[in-house]
């Protein structure tokens, strides 16, 4: 997939970058420097509901790559944005437990916020796309959950999605932020809770089940055998 970055002005693409599960990644060259243009499935409302959520994350000390402008108040053009390079070393899983003090305070300073447009919150997911004994293994998983709070989240908080700078930790890729429970954004700090370990499979499955099937094939078979 090719993008048209016209929208953005003199950007250049140079290559694909890996990693991109649900979403095409380019490398481009600008007039300020490296930058990269990710496909999303978003509309341009759930893109602007990020501006709050992201500031928190920078208030409690993650670096936050910012997204290119089309216009005033445009971030988005053909499907696509582009945001900032951030140069650095990749995070590992045993990297992931000290986060827990600057991740507790970016869900402090996270605003109340209205669920974003297109998402839904885990146990407010319809389970009609998945076939009937895999729908049951993720109802029963998210049962201990139905009546929990949600909050925003950033949604997929793994080691790669972390960039070690000397500016401190970036978080990248906010595809996944949404409302919903904030034991989400803890699940690979900690060795976890067997509920949440559950729902969190759960979790993989049913936002996976299309995009990801193999992947979240091999999540219900684990679900399958806690």
């Amino acid at each position: 997939m090719t993008p048209d970055l016209s929208a953005f002005g003199d950007v250049r693409l140079i290559r694909p970058l890996p990693g991109g599960h649900r979403n095409a990644v380019w490398l481009v060259d600008t007039p300020k420097g490296a930058a990269v243009a990710k496909s999303t499935q978003h509309g341009p409302e759930a893109l602007l509901w990020l501006a709050p959520l992201q500031a928190a994350a920078r208030a409690a000390g993650f670096c936050v790559p910012a997204f290119y402008r089309t216009g005033p108040g445009a971030i988005l053009s053909n499907g696509w944005t582009v945001e900032d390079w951030v140069p650095g070393t990749a995070f590992t899983p045993a990297d992931m437990p000290g986060l827990a003090t600057r991740l507790h305070a970016f869900h402090r300073h996270a605003p109340a916020l209205p669920q974003r447009p297109g998402s839904q919150a885990l146990t407010q997911a319809p389970l009609t796309g998945l076939p009937p004994a895999i729908a049951d293994l993720c109802s029963a998983a998210l049962i201990p959950f139905a009546d929990q709070p949600t909050q925003a989240i950033h949604g997929d908080i793994t080691a790669s999605n972390l960039i070690h700078t000397p500016q401190g930790p970036a978080l990248i890729d906010w595809d996944e932020a949404r409302c919903d429970l904030a034991f989400l954004d803890f699940i690979h700090l900690r060795t976890g809770d067997p509920t949440e370990i559950r729902a969190h499979l759960a979790c993989e499955i049913i936002s996976g089940w299309t995009v990801e099937p193999v992947y979240a094939q091999a999540c219900a078979n684990r679900l399958a055998h806690l």
